[in-house]
């Protein structure tokens, strides 16, 4: 059998079916860089400015500020890996999650 290398090679269906999912792909955020605005170190909530915009129709559009983002510092029990929080220079990373975190707060 013959290596398919171009999308003519391929099947019609397959073909589609690749192009959808690369563009449903693109269009997932899981995490994004983001900068904190604000920070509450009582509750550890944050407002995050995200890094990038995203693309919507070729065009660049500006995500709003995300509030009452949880802070997570590494650790367990025994030790933590404390960081300096000063809004508006403090860059880090954020995480969506696919489920509800809600007990993740409480606790």
């Amino acid at each position: 059998m013959a290596e398919t290398d171009g999308p003519g090679d391929q099947n019609p269906f397959t073909f589609m079916l690749e192009q959808a999912l690369d563009s449903l792909l693109r269009q997932a955020m899981f995490t994004l860089p983001g900068r904190v605005t604000a920070f509450d170190p009582a509750t550890q909530l944050a407002s995050v400015e995200c890094g990038i915009q995203r693309v919507v129709n070729g065009r660049g559009m500006t995500i709003p500020v995300i509030e009452n983002v949880p802070v997570c510092f590494a650790g367990d029990n025994q030790w933590y890996f404390f960081h300096q929080i000063t809004p508006g220079k403090t860059e880090g990373l954020i995480h969506f999650s696919q489920r509800a975190i809600d007990t993740w707060i409480d606790q």
